[in-house]
């Protein structure tokens, strides 16, 4: 994991289209951070992201279906390419 340290209104820069930017640090502790990205590029806060994880194991589970079986199905669809008209 690289860390970094940043203060109010600093910035890093990941890939070539995506800028993060503290935009205030509150007295509680409680960051603030800018997303500047492509629309196409989805953005979860992790906790939003583990939960909707934990729901969709969940309704999997409740639908019987076995999951090994559904792995090589998974496995065998073909990559999206990027669009490189986006990459600009």
């Amino acid at each position: 994991m690289l860390v970094l340290s940043r203060r109010a209104d600093e910035a890093i820069v990941i890939g070539n289209n995506i800028v993060v930017r503290v935009l205030g640090v509150e007295k509680n502790g409680q960051v603030r951070l800018g997303i500047e990205a492509p629309r196409s590029l989805r953005i979860l806060r992790h906790e939003l992201l583990q939960t909707v994880g934990d729901v969709n194991r969940g309704a999997l589970a409740r639908s019987g279906l076995d999951l090994d079986l559904l792995q090589p199905m998974v496995e065998q669809q073909p990559q999206r390419q990027q669009d490189p008209s986006s990459q600009s």
